[in-house]
């Protein structure tokens, strides 16, 4: 039971959190400060949420004063790991310092709120309550000089956020979607000016290169989806704008690694890519790149291709699903593809070809945010207000991304193509990454049926483009095609995407529709559904082209058999109320669906 003391702390909170619901970001961050320089006594308090995506530290209220420029400061940098802000980070631990090891910058900032600055200065973490990252830094000044004051006001500072960090988060983000949205839309003015009076080159250069400084390199690349003409253009407008750079010693540790990649099977279609250590990952992209023949026959420098895949790798988030090892798993299934329907050979492909679609399964989910398109259009955000008039929002984001990968200094692997070849290889990369999307798949299903049915004709462009598009969906769905407990990981993966979107949702007032409602789906249902609407037709498209993919047939067919035979044990678990994820994870149950598969099989 709740004692009289607890209660009339939480009925405390709960007045603050109403207190500061529906403000914008900084008045909430000085209702803050104001509350916890009154419980702690002290004379000054600022905050400083850290963002993730960007990994900075931001202070934009010191107090009750709103800074005309809010102070960032990179959490990641070596060379800044003796700032105490920094510090309380690394070591998880509030710190009592004096103010003067302070940033020189922010000592400003305090000299005009407080002077002189006092010597008692304590830094307080606070972690996120699910991710367990410091998600803010909360500090105090001149606090009294009292027997464990540290230790109380830590405690009464972490109390409060137990609370409030949700409700901060939050109202950060929103501040941070609009101050990007700005920006980036002061740079798409400037940016078509740029392209529209190209006589005017020095000075919008120059104008162009000031604001891009302001946005962070993932930023900078969402603006630049232009055709290709201009890319080597934007390249020289950036050159010299600091970037979040992969580490050399990186790139020289994957050049000079001497383990042997050799698995059982790495070439044959029931390869599981999955299980490959995330670590040997790279290792392995340059063995396909090095077994196909790309490097030598492309003349890619192998450091350039080293520190592109490096790149590549660092630009996914560490989302359930849509992540680096999903990238890993479809540019794998590229390389199969290319080495056993002899797609080179058989004039198919040619190896310019081969080699776009290769990268393009690396690439065409970078930065993926965990949510779909429908997502990001319903909320409004950054991405699709740059690029839902033309539909495929995150596919077009991703290609963004990787066009700023290839513009990055060192990473173009494209850069001794001939300038008609680079001109294709763009246009490739902008196909396929585009046809990733499933609405663009389904609503070529029809076209794809008819070519198969009519034959393939090498030479119709048309023909071309379907089958290349084919061949991407082939490669993201890939792992239906994998032995099943291979295909139910994926599975327990995407679900839990999914479902944290349902989630999201549902916090927004919004209900999410059944396959991502984790109260509602039935997961072997939605499998059995999307293997025979989506991934049967479409192998079974490509086996009648190519016959040696019947065995993916078969494999997929086998799996949406058991999938069919654990509905009913779903359903009997769901009864005694377990929910549909935990089902999923349980391994007894894997066993159990197994077992009954086994004996339905048998019987058959």
């Amino acid at each position: 039971m709740m004692s009289s003391g607890n209660f009339e702390e939480h009925e405390r909170m709960i007045s603050l959190i109403q207190d500061l619901a529906d403000l914008p970001c900084t008045v909430v961050q000085q209702n803050l400060n104001n509350y916890i320089q009154s419980k702690t006594q002290a004379k000054l308090s600022f905050l400083a949420p850290i963002l993730p995506e960007t990994e900075e530290m931001v202070i934009n209220v010191v107090g009750e004063k709103i800074l005309d420029r809010g102070l960032r400061f990179p959490v990641s940098q070596s060379n800044v790991c003796n700032h105490i802000l920094h510090k309380t980070v690394k070591t998880r631990r509030s710190l009592t310092v004096s103010a003067i090891e302070l940033d020189q910058e922010l000592l400003q900032h305090l000299y005009s709120v407080i002077d002189p600055v006092p010597d008692r200065f304590l830094s307080v973490p606070i972690k996120h309550p699910v991710k367990q990252h410091i998600a803010l830094v909360v500090c105090i000044i001149d606090y009294p000089n009292d027997k464990d004051i540290e230790e109380n006001c830590t405690k009464i500072i972490e109390e409060c956020f137990r609370y409030c960090l949700g409700l901060l988060l939050s109202t950060l983000r929103c501040q941070e979607e609009t101050r990007l949205k700005l920006q980036c839309q002061d740079l798409l003015i400037v940016s078509r000016k740029l392209f529209m009076h190209l006589g005017d080159l020095p000075d919008l250069l120059r104008e162009i290169m000031v604001k891009a400084r302001k946005l962070t390199n993932a930023e900078r690349c969402s603006l630049f989806l232009l055709d290709h003409e201009h890319h080597e253009l934007v390249a020289k407008v950036f050159d010299g704008v600091s970037t979040s750079d992969v580490e050399e010693e990186a790139v020289q540790a994957l050049l000079n690694c001497r383990d042997d990649h050799s698995p059982k099977d790495f070439d044959k279609f029931h390869f599981p890519p999955r299980n490959i250590p995330h670590q040997h990952t790279p290792c392995y992209v340059l063995k396909m790149f090095d077994e196909l023949d790309l490097i030598r026959s492309w003349k890619i420098k192998r450091k350039t291709l080293a520190r592109f895949i490096l790149y590549v790798k660092k630009g996914y988030r560490d989302a359930p699903y849509h992540n680096w090892i999903h990238a890993f798993s479809v540019a794998h299934f590229a390389y199969l593809m290319i080495k056993n329907l002899n797609l080179v050979e058989d004039k198919y492909f040619t190896r310019l070809q081969a080699l776009v679609f290769l990268v393009s399964g690396l690439c065409h989910d970078i930065d993926h945010r965990g949510t779909n398109n429908s997502f990001q259009t319903q909320c409004g955000t950054v991405l699709a207000s740059l690029y839902s008039s033309e539909g495929s929002v995150m596919e077009r984001h991703h290609l963004a991304q990787s066009m700023c990968i290839l513009n990055t200094e060192g990473c173009n692997i494209f850069e001794n193509l001939a300038s008609d070849e680079y001109s294709e290889a763009l246009d490739l990369l902008r196909n396929n990454i585009l046809a990733t999307d499933l609405a663009s798949h389904f609503r070529t299903m029809d076209e794809q049926d008819e070519m198969v049915n009519s034959g393939f004709n090498r030479d119709d462009l048309g023909h071309q483009k379907l089958l290349h598009a084919m061949f991407m969906t082939c490669c993201d769905i890939s792992d239906q095609t994998k032995d099943w407990k291979t295909s139910k990981k994926t599975a327990e993966q995407i679900y839990d995407e999914f479902f944290s979107q349902g989630d999201l949702e549902k916090s927004m007032g919004t209900a999410p529709i059944e396959m991502m409602d984790r109260e509602k789906a039935s997961i072997p249902d939605l499998q059995v559904q999307f293997i025979t609407n989506l991934v049967l037709p479409l192998f079974t498209n490509l086996s009648a082209l190519f016959p040696v993919a019947n065995c993916l047939v078969e494999s997929i067919k086998r799996n949406r058999c058991i999938w069919q035979t654990a509905i009913p044990i779903f359903h009997k678990y769901s009864e005694q109320g377990i929910k549909g994820m935990d089902i999923l994870l349980d391994v007894n149950i894997e066993e159990e669906i197994l077992a009954a598969y086994r004996l339905q099989s048998s019987t058959d």
